[in-house]
């Protein structure tokens, strides 16, 4: 088989022309014959290698997350198959090279980029196309492509110009306190007459969590965190601050409020979290706030101021101290409640307010100052109230805490004051902020 040499010399050679062949054969006396040539044995000219005609994406524009995919689709000016390796693609989004695996007889090479842990760009774009040490990429003729040009206005960019990749999650956080509304508010319960809760959240200073949103969490001990209430957005004047959160009692359409947490209940603890997603949905959900509510909305048992005991100075030399009597010279009035310790689950840590007024006719006014329950106090509880104040505190006829002599209607004109009627009663309050009247007919 004669071996032929390049045929580059031929009139017409070209890219896309054919080369047909046929042969003389001559016998050794010099007769030759010339064969017929056939168009099916003949060599298509083909020494262009391919090129790159754009960066494309099947992918809309939008915000893409941690683990989220982005076509990237490299086309060409013809086909070709990718073998022995990768073809690289560089990208502003990170430092580490997206591998395009597959091509085969195709006019596009194309794969789908996940976001990484750290990947970020504003606007994702192409910035290298190569090839993996090794592999290679061969048109139909076997040509190689060694240049990896992309043409100007045919860049990724150029096609999708708003994809933003975002494979930062937001920062760790502890969320802050939680504070019931609506009097009266005690930490760490909810009582009856709570209405909301208030939830601190701080946000850092990140400008991909505006648009995001914050997520309260709310579970009792024996369930996992579930939403609470609806999700609130962040907005830019939020950043590098704190937001607080409101979340009703219950009632309100499509969310669940706080009285609809699953297992929510009497005595049941209620622990409090968020979560914050950033603009591309990445969520980092915080520490558990330290506050707790424990759901106490049982008011204390029914009772009674038990009696009512005055006292006149040692010192006096004129008046005595008579039962049912505020006489001259008294100062001192002792309520008297008795054991209270069996009222309420969470009696101690509570406190008695009492009240007073001078006949029917008139306004209820405070008395004194409102009373801690403890566990020194609560199997005998009992309240000192003086004249114009606490009884051994200050005596000011001028500042509260107000004092028996202090009431509407009290006058120091004993002619004015004498055989009205001083009338008591108590709220007592549990550790929760529920509370019940206390009264007395004496």
């Amino acid at each position: 088989v004669p071996i032929l040499e390049p045929a580059i010399g031929l009139p017409g050679h070209g890219n896309g022309e054919s080369i047909i062949f046929r042969a003389i054969i001559t016998d050794f006396a010099g007769n030759s014959t010339t064969g017929s040539a056939r168009a099916t044995e003949s060599l298509v000219i083909d020494t262009t290698a391919l090129k790159v005609t754009e960066v494309v994406s099947s992918d809309p524009n939008d915000y893409y997350k941690l683990g989220e995919g982005i076509n990237i689709r490299v086309n060409f000016d013809g086909a070709g198959t990718l073998s022995d390796g990768n073809l690289l693609v560089t990208h502003n989004a990170s430092a580490t090279q997206f591998g395009i695996t597959t091509m085969s007889n195709e006019v596009f090479a194309e794969g789908d980029y996940l976001v990484a842990a750290g990947d970020e760009s504003a606007q994702l774009d192409v910035t290298t196309i190569a090839l993996a040490p090794g592999a290679s990429i061969l048109d139909s003729a076997g040509n190689p492509i060694t240049v990896f040009n992309i043409p100007a206005s045919k860049n990724f960019v150029d096609d999708k110009p708003g994809i933003v990749v975002d494979g930062v999650v937001p920062t760790d956080f502890t969320v802050g306190p939680a504070t019931t509304v609506t009097e009266k508010v005690r930490t760490g319960y909810w009582n009856k007459a709570n209405t909301q809760i208030q939830v601190k959240v701080p946000v850092a200073n990140d400008a991909s969590l505006v648009g995001g949103t914050v997520q309260i969490l709310g579970k009792t001990a024996a369930t996992a965190f579930a939403d609470l209430g609806e999700a609130y957005t962040i907005q830019n004047n939020h950043l590098a601050d704190t937001v607080t959160i409101t979340i009703a009692d219950a009632g309100t359409p499509v969310y669940t409020d706080f009285e609809e947490i699953n297992g929510f209940a009497e005595n049941k603890t209620v622990s409090i979290s968020a979560t914050i997603t950033d603009k591309s949905g990445n969520a980092t959900t915080g520490t558990t706030s330290t506050t707790t509510l424990i759901v106490d909305q049982l008011e204390p048992y029914p009772g009674s101021i038990t009696d009512l005991n005055t006292a006149v100075p040692i010192s006096s030399s004129i008046s005595v101290a008579i039962d049912g009597y505020w006489n001259i010279d008294t100062d001192k009035l002792s309520v008297a409640f008795g054991d209270i310790s069996s009222k309420d689950q969470n009696i101690e840590g509570g406190e008695v307010q009492l009240f007073g007024r001078i006949n029917n006719t008139i306004p209820w006014d405070t008395l004194g100052t409102v009373a801690a329950i403890t566990s020194g106090n609560q199997i005998d509880f009992s309240i000192n109230v003086g004249a114009r104040g606490d009884y051994g505190g200050v005596q000011d006829e001028n500042a509260a805490p107000y004092g028996i002599e202090e009431l509407a209607t009290f006058s120091s004109s004993w002619t004015t004051v004498d055989d009205n009627r001083i009338g008591i009663k108590a709220l007592v309050f549990d550790a929760a902020g529920n509370s019940t009247l206390y009264e007395t007919n004496k």
